[in-house]
């Protein structure tokens, strides 16, 4: 539900934040994809591209995005 005269979505967001969470979402999972098949093509024998670290930079980003909208959620509250 969204009011148009706000631009807050269901009381608590605003489009734009939910375009951005959208919007990182989709940036990780094509970054998961590429980076999966990047791997998948190197020889066994090379150091691994897709990395631990790099999964948790990737996590950390979506995980400040999320905090976020709960946080400002809870103040709504």
């Amino acid at each position: 539900m969204k009011s148009f005269s706000t631009g807050i979505v269901d009381g608590y967001f605003t489009q734009a934040e939910l375009d951005t969470l959208e919007k990182k979402l989709t940036e990780i999972k094509a970054w998961k994809e590429n980076a999966e098949k990047e791997q998948g093509l190197q020889p066994m024998h090379e150091m691994p591209k897709l990395t631990t670290s790099l999964i948790a930079e990737k996590g950390i980003e979506l995980d400040k995005e999320v905090k976020y909208l709960v946080s400002k959620a809870k103040i709504a509250r």
